[in-house]
């Protein structure tokens, strides 16, 4: 399995590791799209000036 680093993340880069889980997520409209959340992460606690996040 390729592994991901957080610069990886950081750009969107999503790599699904479940297909059916991620399908029946999508279908009840628990996440919106695929390698949206961890740039949403960080975009966020920048705009509210808390430091970048670790992994």
């Amino acid at each position: 399995m390729q592994s991901m680093t957080v610069e990886d993340m950081k750009r969107g880069f999503s790599m699904i590791r479940s297909p059916v889980i991620a399908r029946l997520f999508r279908k009840l409209g628990l996440i919106e799209q695929w390698g949206s959340g961890v740039k949403r992460i960080f975009a966020e606690a920048q705009a509210q000036g808390f430091p970048e996040p670790r992994y």
